[in-house]
């Protein structure tokens, strides 16, 4: 690792010949689209030997007067650190991410136009206020400050910045009113230097003043009391969800910018291995994920056919589509009513890009095996606004005919890419997991076999299920994802995938045994 020595001239220094525990900072800035300085073979002894100051851009002159005047002599700048035109470097360095920050002393969050502006501090107002015998002076600020100082900073739109935030353990924001600070337990302004822990109005998730204590959980950035695993899960879906609103300059990145999380985030989920940003534990629940569409047009995925975008993960991967406004949402699993799987993961195969790297890139050869149990499409119908992006589907079966208004609400369906393709394309509906509740042990039973009552303890007890939508791939018995659908009638679903298992024999799948709402096949996910 490189770093930037930063007195009587900076100069570039070897991170492996300093001591131990040799304290330095870290930058967060956006390149932009101007030229400036960046470490490259050519230069590497020409930088261990002096970098003329002046040959810095501003932003990064600043840096390095800041890291001097908090009595530190070394910043870390990704530009100047690492070599841009060596993949192999990039790739090593992009490994260690979860190191560079985590340990750091502070991150300084620069702004486009630099770090220092011209003393023009944010507004405070002294209120004089009387109460009963004597009176008080007090100060008051702006509630809105910390979101536009902190929340609505430009880089927060950044992917790798969104890392760089969570892992850092002290972050301090320059703004052109004012600088922000930040850890795990304290936030503060140059205007209330103080801990400021009143609550104001949340942008998302991280849009709180308590954004890294909530997430001290899952990489241990503190002493703060440990949650469950099934909590530090649950926000390792929100990280995620939050995530997946980011920009990144080159899609190529979507798992290596969030890799540093996941690494540290392993042990305090108890996720087991990691498979292109899911949890083996989790991953059938994981896997139904979805695109969040209200008043969004999700159509990040491009078509079937045409121009395909470059390959970022599998398609039953979150990772597989563009970070975009919406976002990507996970469905919510009560903790004191676990789901019941309806499906099995029987294997998967990772093929990473880094075999030293168990959290980044993947390539297209990447896959899981699970079994289970498959129905067919009709056709789908949309229902409310197109923004909406929500898709009532019609299976086939032969006890169900086209056109029942029963079996249209019987399951609504979200597509990745915003719409189905029509193209002569043949959709599966996969069962993942069916949801449990308490009202369902007194009223809920499926009428099945022909209006015959079954006391079967999964279908008598589950109120809906979720699943995925799949297309055929060219291999027989391997197919991609397209979408993701939420089950709210399993009796209608049983009848298709009867419907399915009748005239399955032709189909090229492989059978393996009979399962909780039919016959199980084995399916290769790509």
């Amino acid at each position: 690792m490189f770093g930037i020595a930063t007195p009587p001239q900076p100069r570039l220094t070897i991170g492996t010949t300093l001591p131990r525990g040799t304290s330095y900072v870290t930058l967060s800035h956006c390149w932009g689209k101007g030229e400036h300085l960046q470490l490259r073979r050519k230069t590497i002894i020409q930088f261990e030997q002096g970098i003329p100051f002046a040959n810095l851009s501003k932003t990064f002159r600043e840096a390095i007067v800041t890291t001097q005047c908090l009595g530190l002599r070394y910043l870390w700048i990704d530009s100047l650190c690492i070599i841009q035109d060596s993949p192999e470097d990039w790739q090593t360095e992009a490994n260690s991410m979860s190191q560079v920050y985590s340990h750091s002393h502070c991150t300084i969050a620069a702004h486009p136009d630099g770090i220092f502006f011209p003393d023009q501090v944010g507004d405070l107002r002294r209120l004089r206020l009387q109460m009963g015998e004597g009176d008080r002076t007090y100060l008051v600020d702006d509630v809105g400050s910390w979101n536009r100082g902190v929340t609505q900073h430009p880089l927060m739109t950044r992917a790798w910045v969104f890392q760089e935030r969570l892992l850092s353990p002290c972050n301090i924001y320059f703004r052109n009113d004012q600088v922000f600070f930040e850890c795990s337990s304290t936030n503060a302004s140059e205007v209330v230097p103080f801990n400021t822990s009143f609550k104001v109005k949340p942008y998302g998730f991280f849009g709180n003043r308590k954004a890294k204590a909530k997430y001290a959980s899952v990489i241990n950035l503190s002493s703060l009391p440990s949650k469950s695993f099934y909590e530090n899960t649950r926000m390792w879906e929100r990280l995620v969800s939050q995530y997946s609103t980011k920009s990144l300059s080159h899609i190529t990145d979507t798992l290596t910018a969030i890799g540093g999380l996941a690494s540290v985030a392993q042990f305090h989920t108890r996720g087991g291995q990691y498979l292109a940003g899911h949890w083996k534990n989790y991953l059938l629940a994981q896997l139904c994920w979805f695109v969040y569409t209200f008043n969004h047009n999700p159509t990040w995925r491009p078509p079937i056919s045409g121009n395909p975008r470059p390959y970022t993960a599998p398609s039953w991967s979150w990772a597989s589509l563009n970070n975009g406004p919406g976002g990507i949402q996970f469905q919510y699993i009560p903790e004191m009513s676990p789901p019941e799987d309806v499906a099995e993961l029987l294997s998967h195969d990772m093929k990473l890009v880094d075999e030293k790297n168990h959290f980044g890139s993947v390539m297209p050869e990447s896959s899981i095996v699970v079994k289970g149990s498959l129905a067919r499409v009709i056709t789908f119908v949309q229902r409310g606004s197109p923004y909406d992006g929500l898709w009532a589907l019609e299976y086939s079966s032969q006890v169900s005919e086209r056109g029942d208004f029963k079996a249209r609400k019987a399951c609504q369906a979200i597509f990745d890419s915003g719409e189905p393709h029509t193209a002569n394309t043949e959709y599966f509906v996969l069962p993942l997991i069916v949801e449990r509740g308490f009202l369902s042990l007194w009223n809920s039973k499926l009428f099945l076999e022909g209006n015959e009552e079954r006391e079967d303890t999964l279908r008598s007890r589950a109120i809906r299920g979720y699943g995925i939508i799949l297309v055929a791939a060219t291999e027989k018995g391997t197919f991609r994802r397209w979408g993701r659908v939420e089950i709210k009638d399993l009796s209608v679903l049983h009848k298709a995938i009867r419907g399915f298992d009748a005239a399955a024999n032709s189909s090229g799948l492989e059978y393996t045994e009979d399962g909780k709402l039919g016959n199980l096949y084995k399916l290769k996910l790509v």
